[in-house]
């Protein structure tokens, strides 16, 4: 069954447009981000981190060895962000790559050197990491949240994931790591041309196809690309596809955001698949073009378009550039049965997405002020009971009566839910939605 966007169901009269949080250059930087002071130190609105991850030296097996610096957020007409020397009160432009990827289990937590003292990082950003580590001694400049953003610091959250989207969308690009995939590479499967086709499939050379092919992942440099290469059967070209539509990575919320605001958005798998979204992956309907698909392979090419409609259905719609940010509601049932470590994150991990506005502030701070503005808090010291009560709240006085009783009629709190009789939760509500527009 395919997932299909939710449409406007009421438009506003009122006039909330989010303002970007774009930051004069003029305002100083505090000098207190030094390698003797420690790793994280306290940071202006209009500041970020940015990680400058060191070369290996032509030593693959050294350990990775980055400096965190403190950067400005600087206005659009200026490229990359505003980076403050440790040592010194010189400043510089930085262009920088920004990466997506999923924090993975907390479990066998890997070591890295970060401003001469040891950090923790889960095992999948320390794979990533190593994989974008350049051989020799040059550096690369990347935005990674789990170290950029203080994440013992529930107030720096707050404020540091407001400001994301924009880091996103002033990066070069933006890197969607899906890990080593396992055993069996998305290269070696894609692209060694050792495959023998199906005897009853006999595709030799087809460029009608093969060109979507070639769109797939491959080792750079290898002779066994384009025309000439022999193409792969149907069943090996399906299981891969099957491999990467299953990943963990396109079913967490917060990557919708990123490769939302991607100018470019490059995927990486294993140390040296570097690749564009498109072709085959993007279009797995293309399947059907193949020359000689035997009618009994049709279930086959159907069972990988259903799992592409099913779960990368959010993925595919916000990665497409949109000339208007989408709309609140719609996009939180939209992104409802996607995944994410931290409740909270079903509504502040896609407010960068909408056109809806929002303040980093505690809820009794909240409770004080929404008398004469209407936003929503970001607060990750609160529940989310609290969290979802304020966004009823808010599309209560937005959108009226009528709207928040058609979705009552749908919501089905947990057990043990401490949730006001008229607050809804967006999260299950979501679900529910979903499931009755399939």
């Amino acid at each position: 069954m395919h997932l299909k966007i939710m449409p406007r169901f009421l438009s506003t009269n009122i006039n909330i447009a989010l303002q970007p949080p774009y930051y004069p250059t003029s305002v100083p930087l505090p000098l207190d981000m030094n390698i003797e002071s420690g790793l994280y130190t306290a940071l202006a609105p209009y500041q970020t981190r940015l990680l400058c991850l060191h070369g290996a030296n032509y030593d693959l097996e050294s350990v990775l060895v980055c400096t965190l610096y403190v950067a400005d957020i600087l206005h659009p007409s200026f490229e990359g962000l505003g980076v403050r020397s440790c040592n010194s009160n010189q400043s510089h432009l930085r262009s920088f790559e920004a990466l997506s990827y999923v924090w993975g289990s907390q479990e066998g937590l890997k070591q890295i050197t970060c401003n001469n003292m040891s950090l923790s990082v889960t095992k999948n950003l320390f794979e990533a990491l190593m994989a974008l580590r350049e051989g020799d001694d040059e550096d690369r400049y990347l935005w990674v949240d789990a170290i950029c953003i203080d994440q013992n610091n529930p107030a720096e959250k707050a404020v540091q994931v407001r400001n994301m989207l924009t880091i996103y969308e002033k990066a070069v690009r933006v890197i969607a790591w899906l890990g080593p995939l396992g055993n069996r590479d998305l290269t070696d499967v894609l692209s060694e041309g050792d495959f023998t086709p199906s005897p009853s499939m006999h595709l030799r050379r087809m460029p009608s196809w093969e060109k979507h092919v070639e769109a797939l992942p491959h080792w750079p440099g290898s002779n066994n690309r384009g025309r000439g290469r022999m193409p792969l059967d149907l069943e090996e070209i399906c299981a891969t596809m099957h491999l990467v539509y299953s990943l963990t990575y396109f079913k967490r919320i917060w990557i919708q955001q990123e490769v939302f605001a991607a100018r470019e958005l490059r995927l990486q798998s294993g140390w040296q698949s570097d690749f564009e979204w498109k072709g085959l992956l993007s279009q797995p309907d293309l399947l059907y073009t193949l020359p000689q698909i035997r009618e009994d392979q049709t279930p086959l090419i159907s069972e990988i378009v259903d799992l592409h409609a099913d779960q990368l259905s959010c993925f595919d719609h916000f990665r497409r550039k949109q000339e208007e940010r989408p709309y609140l509601i719609d996009t939180l049932l939209y992104t409802g049965r996607l995944e994410s470590t931290d409740t909270r994150d079903y509504v502040y991990g896609i407010l960068g997405l909408t056109s809806y506005p929002s303040q980093s502030m505690s809820m009794k701070e909240w409770e004080e002020a929404r008398r004469s503005s209407l936003f929503i808090p970001v607060d990750y010291s609160s529940s989310w009971d609290a969290v979802t009560s304020a966004v009823t709240w808010v599309t209560l006085m937005t959108e009226g009566l009528a709207l928040i009783a058609k979705f009552k009629m749908l919501d089905a709190k947990e057990e043990n839910s401490t949730l006001p009789s008229w607050a809804i939760d967006w999260r299950i509500t979501a679900r529910y939605t979903l499931y009755i527009y399939k």
